[in-house]
């Protein structure tokens, strides 16, 4: 058993003689300690993943989880460890629901540059934001620059467009421009997507 859960089982004790003290109804104390007891084990989950600003805390927090498929997930993607995030597929596509589960599945077809299984995938990518930037991707892993340049221009969040203009300098060779644009990207983006852009940024050419 972990620290957190420790504190979590004592922090319950204490909630339900606090609640028991009140005299409320008891379905009353249930949703109370419940709400608290969520915030309480979920918040640093949704913190680093979706709000932390340091990469090197970001990846110890995952690290610290790699039990859980989504940590594993985003470890081996971080670190292109193929095996790591085919390891972590059977229980995310168990427990997600099938958008959830058709991002998963085109960011492993990509990582393993199986363009077709991507681009089967990708049309059922619900948010048309996320939807278009795999779309590009895909371009570019196609070599279809013109094509993939059309699609940047037209997508609204701007980390996604200065992250995928950073791919296609990488690309062309012009890896001065690819840093600056991944640069871009990074000042823009929190949490897992941070880290992801961060370890392509060292992974580029000195």
């Amino acid at each position: 058993m972990n620290r957190r859960m420790k504190w979590g089982i004592l922090l319950a004790v204490f909630l339900i003689f606090m609640f028991g003290q009140l005299k409320w109804p008891f379905i009353l104390q249930m949703i109370c300690i419940y709400i608290v007891l969520f915030l309480f084990f979920m918040t640093p989950n949704l913190y680093y993943m979706y709000f932390a600003k340091d990469p090197h805390k970001i990846e110890a927090f995952l690290l610290s989880r790699k039990k859980d498929p989504v940590s594993r997930f985003y470890i081996g993607l971080a670190n292109e460890q193929n095996e790591m995030i085919i390891k972590a597929m059977p229980k995310l596509l168990k427990y997600k629901k099938a958008p959830q589960q058709a991002i998963f599945l085109t960011i492993l077809a990509l990582s393993q540059k199986k363009l077709d299984i991507a681009k089967s995938y990708i049309q059922y990518i619900k948010q048309p934001c996320l939807r278009a930037y795999y779309e590009a991707v895909l371009c570019l892993e196609n070599h279809h620059m013109e094509d993939a340049y059309r699609l940047i221009l037209n997508i609204k969040k701007e980390w996604m467009r200065e992250a995928l203009i950073a791919e296609m300098e990488k690309r062309k060779g012009n890896i001065p421009q690819a840093k600056e644009h991944i640069q871009n990207a990074l000042h823009l983006t929190k949490g897992i997507q941070k880290l992801l852009l961060y370890k392509e940024y060292n992974r580029l050419p000195v």
